[in-house]
């Protein structure tokens, strides 16, 4: 069964009042879901290791909404080096990434 499209606004209005986060890649909502302990143990070591080795930026968890063009998403990790730019949407959305990092094992 093949997902209806929703358009940028209507996602966006969607997620200001929603409880748990999606992604939308290409008009499309993708329900995002909890994690096993090995995914974010993985993750926050990353997130950890990061901090330590890159100065001048800052790593964190996948709670950072990201806006890559028209795409959202909730990268399990997000460096940005610098100043973060944000948007004005609820919730806000990083602009300016240096460095995304998803954890794609279903071994963890």
């Amino acid at each position: 069964m093949q997902r209806p499209q929703v358009t940028l606004d209507d996602y966006l209005l969607m997620e200001e009042h929603s409880e748990t986060k999606h992604e939308y890649w290409d008009g499309y909502v993708v329900d995002m879901a909890g994690a096993p302990w090995g995914h974010v143990r993985l993750t926050a070591r990353l997130v950890t290791l990061l901090n330590i080795q890159l100065k001048g930026c800052q790593a964190v968890s996948s709670d950072l909404r990201v806006r890559i063009g028209t795409r959202y998403a909730y990268p399990d990790v997000v460096v940005v080096c610098g100043e973060p730019r944000l948007t004005d949407e609820l919730p806000e959305s990083l602009l300016n990434p240096t460095l995304l990092v998803e954890v794609t094992s279903d071994r963890l």
